[in-house]
């Protein structure tokens, strides 16, 4: 648990960056937009290096799921980028609810593990 607790420490320590990074610059859709495929990218990463780690084999099948969920964002969260790219703020909008949406569901997984760094303890950047 401390392992991938790290990793999600090391996660949020730099979407938090990134987050700070893009409050200096004005709020348009290709700033939002490049910030969503950051953090998209060190989701990603992150997601990865947790499913390398070592799980206890009780546990396998509950942290696939939660970690399936996790994976899950980074489509979403790029798919709201590319409406954002295309200038079409109304499917941005849109999309940016079932990211939301599956955000949520995946903290709640994660949280339920007890990775409370990785779910609900997670600092999340808005657009």
């Amino acid at each position: 648990m401390a392992r991938a607790t790290a990793v999600c420490a090391d996660m949020n320590a730099k979407t938090s960056e990134v987050g700070a990074r893009y409050e200096s610059l004005p709020r348009t859709p290709q700033n939002a937009s490049a910030l969503l495929r950051e953090n998209a990218d060190i989701i990603d990463s992150a997601v990865a290096e947790l499913r390398d780690i070592p799980r206890p084999p009780a546990d396998v099948a509950t942290l696939e799921s939660a970690y399936d969920a996790a994976a899950q964002i980074t489509p979403a969260a790029r798919a709201v980028a590319d409406a954002l790219d295309r200038g079409d703020l109304d499917e941005a909008k849109r999309l940016s609810l079932t990211a939301d949406q599956l955000t949520r569901t995946a903290n709640r997984a994660i949280d339920a593990y007890g990775l409370i760094e990785c779910g609900s303890g997670s600092s999340s950047a808005e657009a």
